[in-house]
């Protein structure tokens, strides 16, 4: 006669590890030249926002299913009109399930009251049009949920990038060196005044060669508070090492921001 025993049940682990718990932070400092494409004062702190951002991954398969971004606004050097956002440049619209924004009240009108902005091949996300009206210690929070992409495509800060005039158009942007324009930026300001971006090459968002191919934007990784550089003085002059962490393609002199003129 078969046995009617039933196998013992298997307790219950509550120290496995958890989607929730498997995340990854990243934070730093983003500071921009806004007169792109010339260099103006080139003291690099007409928009600085600092960011911390969590990535979410499956426990199994090790996929990205949620992002998590906080944007605080520092300070505003320059006295053009500059909006902000960026974009998740390495994936496509339909891997985006949900956005929410927490802006206590700031919009942008570029975005057309969409979850991503109208009439762009990846998503992006535009937070606001005038920095002086996202200052005040105003933190924006955006929950993004993705549809499991690989952990490559999904690096903090991702593409951020500014647009000046805001007033006037989208088509100004300034992105971090070497990262694309958005399809919404104007590629026919590639070339001139002192940019020396070369989109053949994927080239964009440095000076010309003879202004040493310094970069519009910079990101300070994993450096909080980072001292809003003085205004009206070069950055390379409020620290002398900065020239040589370029020109040297960020080998050299790493810590550059540590080393301010005395």
């Amino acid at each position: 006669m078969p046995s009617t025993r039933l196998p013992p049940s298997l307790p219950d682990n509550d120290d496995a590890p958890k989607n929730e718990e498997n995340h990854t932070t990243y934070y730093g400092t983003l500071a921009y030249e806004d007169l792109w494409t010339a260099m103006g004062d080139y003291d690099m702190n007409d928009v600085m926002v600092d960011y911390n951002c969590k990535v979410y991954k499956q426990i199994i398969g090790n996929k990205v299913y949620k992002i998590v971004d906080e944007f605080t606004p520092r300070h505003k050097g320059g006295v053009l009109h500059s909006g902000f956002g960026y974009q998740l440049h390495n994936i496509a619209p339909d891997d985006v399930r949900k956005i929410t924004v927490e802006a206590d009240g700031l919009t942008s009108k570029y975005m057309e009251g969409q979850m991503l902005e109208p009439g762009q091949s990846h998503p992006t996300i535009i937070l606001f049009d005038d920095l002086s009206e996202a200052l005040l210690g105003k933190t924006i929070k955006v929950t993004a949920e993705l549809s499991d992409v690989s952990s490559a495509n999904i690096v903090p800060p991702y593409n951020p990038f500014i647009f000046t005039h805001s007033e006037e158009g989208r088509g100004k942007e300034v992105h971090l060196p070497m990262y694309p324009p958005t399809d919404k930026a104007d590629l026919s300001l590639f070339g001139t005044g002192r940019d020396g971006s070369r989109p053949e090459e994927e080239m964009y968002y440095v000076t010309a060669v003879w202004c040493n191919q310094y970069p519009y934007a910079l990101n300070m990784i994993k450096v909080k508070d980072f001292p809003i550089p003085e205004e009206g003085v070069r950055i390379d002059v409020s620290y002398p090492k900065f020239r040589n962490w370029v020109e040297s393609k960020g080998t050299e002199d790493k810590d550059w921001y540590k080393h301010p003129a005395q």
